[in-house]
This record gives structure tokens, C-alpha cells and sequence, in this order.
């Protein structure tokens, strides 16, 4: 049965780098995490625990999003981060929003690729 082929430019670079096996493993590592993080930037965060949960996950979601080449998701993460670095508010409903929206996208991208 023939690899499938990564749906992303930087999917492709990754494979060529480390095999496509192993590009696929770390797709599918980033669908069942993404969520989580998207998650926890929802929920409610205390201000006394630094660095704060909403600033791990916005730094893990940038770097694995662009990792993939989800650039959007990526994008929209790192603005976050750098707010949350500079003390700024926790995310907003409408953040979030945008963010599984991206998420949402990439995940039917990278559907075929994880499963072939």
C-alpha cells in the first residue's frame, strides 16, 4: 500500500527529514494534543501559577502548528503567547473560537495522512 503523502510543505520537508513514518507519528500526536491545548486556553486560568497554563499552551500550539505547517494556527498562537508574555489578558472567547476553527481545518488535512 503506497505512503500517503503529507498534506502540508512542511509535512513534506519533515518526512524527507526524519521518514515519512515518523512525519506521520508526529501528525498524529499533534491531533490528539491540539485539542487539549485549545482546551485549556478556554478554561479559566489562575494568575498565581507561573508561568501560566494559558502560556504553556499557547507556546506548545504555536510551535508544533508551524512544525506541521498549519501557519494560520501557528500565527494566532504566537500573538497570543506574546500578549500573555507581557502580562495581557487571557485569551477570549473569540480567540478560541479561532483557533479550533484553524485547527478544525489542518485536522481534515491531515486526516488521510495519519490513517494511510
Amino acid at each position: 500500500m503506497p505512503q500517503a503523502v503529507p498534506p502540508t510543505p512542511a509535512l513534506v520537508e519533515l518526512a524527507a527529514m526524519i521518514g515519512p513514518s515518523e512525519a506521520q507519528a508526529l501528525a498524529r500526536v499533534f491531533l490528539q494534543d491540539t485539542a487539549d491545548l485549545i482546551d485549556t486556553l478556554a478554561a479559566p486560568s489562575s494568575t498565581a501559577i507561573t508561568p501560566s497554563p494559558h502560556l504553556i499552551a499557547a507556546h506548545n500550539l504555536k510551535s508544533t502548528a508551524h512544525l506541521i505547517g498549519a501557519y494560520e494556527l501557528s500565527t494566532r498562537a504566537r500573538d497570543l503567547e506574546l500578549r500573555l508574555k507581557s502580562g495581557g489578558s487571557a485569551p477570549t472567547r473569540t480567540e478560541v473560537e479561532a483557533l479550533g476553527a484553524d485547527y478544525q481545518r489542518i485536522q481534515q488535512l491531515l486526516a488521510r495522512f495519519v490513517s494511510g
